[in-house]
């Protein structure tokens, strides 16, 4: 089941959480229970990552109720991060806070997966509802990711650089790692070329559920959104739909990446041949940080004397580059 809902009192999130987590029977924390608090920090910019008051609100609920909540995410790109949780205002939160790459990994069904993974009793994945140039949408599954440790994702972006393949990988991942209760940040959102370089529109709501994929199906159809490939492989994968309680009172939107690129992997691989989209280097609003150059699966982006350089016989247009740049200096 899946409940996503707009009236509330933002200054009361942790009592208006607790409310929906308890008169639904989401979850029943216990006095003791460790808790992992799952949010999306893809960089250090406040407006593309699980807004700090949500993470709060869900972390104070967990102590309430006696458990002992943790923070944890592995952004795609760590170093340099040295503020990174005074820069998105999570130094406000007195709970444990860690990046996943400091613990190690492991390998289940061929993920490179944090090793802290099975230290807790409960794993609470907290998503921030964006636009994707890749998957169109970055949601519940989207935000299982994270728990791949972030220098072992670009195994990920080589053997999967088209939308559909990369989705289907998503699938696997959600089939891999479990999480108790997803709840989604759709407050403010992140529109247009997501998921850090889009544009900020505030929506509003919350959605929340057991199931993190159930929970993006339902998004997508309350957004009215079909070219979503998790929704294609959901709809070829698994016979029943969510059953979606909208407590929201008027038509809900988003405008999706404008250059999203063709789902099909046959069709995919022509399309490169015939109309390539590489990215390309914006000189004018880089700072020459090498974020892109070091997250590149395909090391086909080098810095040199001030300028960025792209092989694009090298580029496969899994567009990594451009989702971890900050600074939009990176466009298709």
């Amino acid at each position: 089941m899946v409940y996503i809902v707009k009236k509330y009192d933002y200054d009361n999130l942790k009592n208006f959480i607790g409310d929906l987590i308890e008169k639904y029977n989401l979850i029943k924390i216990n006095n003791g229970d460790k808790v992992l608090i799952k949010p999306n920090l893809l960089n250090n910019k406040i407006n593309v990552v699980t807004d700090y008051r949500m993470v709060n609100a869900v972390c104070e609920y967990v102590s309430e109720c006696g458990g002992k909540p943790e923070i944890a995410d592995s952004p795609g790109d760590i170093e340099g991060k040295i503020n990174f949780f005074e820069d998105i205002m999570y130094d406000k939160i007195k709970f444990k806070k860690f990046f996943f790459d400091e613990r190690g990994f492991f390998v289940k069904n061929g993920f490179f997966l944090t090793n802290v993974i099975n230290d807790y009793d409960y794993v609470i994945n907290l998503p921030k509802l964006k636009t994707h140039i890749l998957t169109t949408l970055t949601m519940g599954v989207k935000n299982l990711y994270g728990f791949i440790p972030g220098r072992k994702k670009k195994l990920q972006h080589i053997l999967n650089p088209d939308p559909y393949s990369f989705s289907e990988m998503l699938f696997s991942l959600y089939k891999t790692v479990k999480t108790d209760l997803t709840i989604l940040d759709g407050i403010i959102c992140m529109e247009g070329n997501g998921p850090s370089n889009g544009d900020i529109v505030k929506k509003d709501i919350i959605a929340i559920s057991n199931d993190p994929l159930e929970l993006d199906i339902a998004i997508s159809d309350v957004f009215k959104i079909k070219k979503f490939p998790l929704r294609e492989i959901y709809e070829k994968r698994i016979i029943k739909k969510p059953e979606i309680h909208n407590f929201t009172d008027n038509e809900l939107s988003i405008k999706t990446p404008k250059n999203l690129i063709t789902r099909l992997p046959r069709l995919n691989r022509i399309r490169k041949i015939i109309l390539p989209k590489k990215p390309r280097f914006v000189r004018e609003n880089c700072v020459l940080c090498g974020t892109c150059e070091r997250v590149c699966p395909f090391n086909a982006i080098r810095i040199h004397f001030g300028n960025v350089y792209i092989n694009y016989k090298k580029c496969q247009e899994c567009y990594t580059c451009i989702e971890m740049c900050r600074f939009n200096a990176l466009k298709i």
